[in-house]
């Protein structure tokens, strides 16, 4: 299966927006995703192995952001195409010269997929196919909506049209069907793609598709659908960070995961001990079963070490091993919650323990006030960096043999940390990156860094 993506519209309806950016090219500000990098996740979900990336010829974004993504798409071959014309047909017959698979996927290259597996229902379906998505509450429909009417008829919206069916301007074609719609027209016709759609819908013999249901797309031709868009990446930010949240909150055993956890504990342990003075105050930051707070406290330097773990299995684990030592003290939730619950008597933790917490908030504002609200001195936080220094942040749906299901983890850069960690009024002291050997690092390909900040 091969993909044609049309990018090599002006944008000239987004205005300013438009002159400075290419519209494929808007980013979700929490996960530093591209609308084509969505679009690319969706297309690698299916299945498709070319894609060709229609754009405006001396436009070097399209480009620049296909080579900073190529080596995350193994077997999937990419070709950028240059063109110089604004005709949809003639665009789409310059990308069906580069293809060569029967089936082929096209789409607009300002239409956001926003899920991995939103284009599923295109992948086996025999013939052609139109893909649209019912109105939510947040897609307005408008005088610019194309729907598709009862009677298969593709048509911008009126008051008074039933609009259950909202193109999204994306479909699956057999070969010599694309072809037909995109050749043999009149030098004098330009017509819009729907339109061709139903002109040889209504030829005989008739072109024959039939409407498919994806989830909702967002397309962006005006400033309003980027707010709406920028609204729906914000709401899936805080829905994927519950989800996560929810996730480990009901693990009732500590997983041991896929890599050397073994090795790991015993670095962890060794860099604790070299940052952290005997006798002082420790908080943990997301204890799991408290196997680090045990190698800790057999070594006897921490005068109170304080836990804060949201699983009430696993810190039901650290109170029936631990809860007879008066240096230890338990807190059932989150820090967020830990924060709001502290009182200003409370005295405050010498050191602060956050080693693989923090990649679990996706919204940057959570971990902002979560880092901001924490009563210590020092901060040693341990993350995850995206397996290419290229990106700033990488969301990723993870897959655990060992627990045997999925968690969301978004990987931040060292710098992306750092700021974040500036910004809640800490100042960076030390940086440790690749803290870990290649071979007991995570299958994913990241790799672990450690921030060391402290208090102004």
């Amino acid at each position: 299966m091969d993909a044609i993506i049309c990018s090599a519209g002006k944008g000239s309806r987004l205005g300013p927006l438009g002159f400075f950016m290419r519209k494929s090219m808007f980013r979700d500000p929490h996960t530093d995703k591209s609308i084509l990098w969505y679009q690319l996740d969706a297309l690698q979900e299916m299945g498709v192995e070319n894609v060709v990336i229609l754009h405006p010829r001396g436009d070097f974004q399209i480009p620049a952001e296909v080579k900073r993504l190529a080596d995350r798409y193994s077997g999937m071959n990419f070709c950028c195409v240059p063109v110089s014309t604004r005709n949809i047909c003639e665009t789409v017959a310059i990308g069906l010269a580069h293809t060569r698979s029967d089936r082929i996927v096209r789409l607009d290259g300002d239409v956001c997929v926003p899920e991995r597996t939103g284009l599923m229902n295109l992948k086996n379906v025999e013939g052609n196919a139109l893909a649209y998505f019912k109105p939510s509450e947040d897609i307005q429909v408008n005088e610019r909506t194309v729907i598709i009417g009862r009677d298969g008829h593709l048509d911008f919206w009126k008051p008074g049209d039933d609009c259950a069916k909202i193109w999204c301007c994306i479909e699956i074609w057999n070969r010599q069907d694309l072809r037909r719609l995109v050749e043999g027209i009149p030098e004098t016709d330009q017509p819009h793609f729907y339109q061709r759609v139903n002109a040889c819908s209504a030829e005989s013999p008739p072109l024959i598709w039939k409407p498919v249901e994806v989830p909702v797309t967002y397309e962006i031709d005006t400033p309003e659908d980027i707010r709406l868009l920028m609204d729906f990446w914000d709401r899936r930010a805080k829905d994927l960070e519950k989800r996560a949240l929810d996730f480990w909150v009901n693990q009732q055993a500590y997983p041991s995961f896929s890599v050397n956890k073994t090795e790991q504990l015993r670095k962890d342990v060794e860099i604790i001990a070299d940052l952290v003075q005997r006798g002082q105050k420790l908080v943990e930051i997301g204890a799991g079963e408290g196997i680090l707070m045990g190698e800790l406290l057999r070594r006897r330097f921490p005068a109170r070490y304080r836990v804060i773990e949201p699983n009430p299995f696993w810190i039901s684990r650290i109170r029936e091993q631990y809860g007879d030592n008066p240096a230890v003290f338990t807190y059932q939730g989150t820090l967020e919650e830990w924060n709001q619950h502290q009182s200003e008597q409370d005295d405050v933790g010498d050191v602060a323990l956050a080693l693989g917490w923090a990649i679990y908030i996706i919204h940057d504002e959570t971990l902002h006030r979560n880092l901001f609200g924490l009563k210590a001195r020092r901060l040693i936080l341990k993350a995850s960096e995206p397996p290419q220094d290229r990106f700033s942040r990488l969301l990723v749906d993870n897959y655990s043999p060992d627990i045997g299901g999925h968690y969301i983890a978004l990987y931040r850069s060292v710098t992306e940390m750092c700021g974040i960690l500036r910004h809640a009024g800490w100042l960076i002291k030390e940086i440790r990156r690749n803290i870990y050997p290649a071979e007991i690092e995570s299958r994913y390909g990241n790799r672990s860094y450690l921030i060391v900040a402290e208090r102004p």
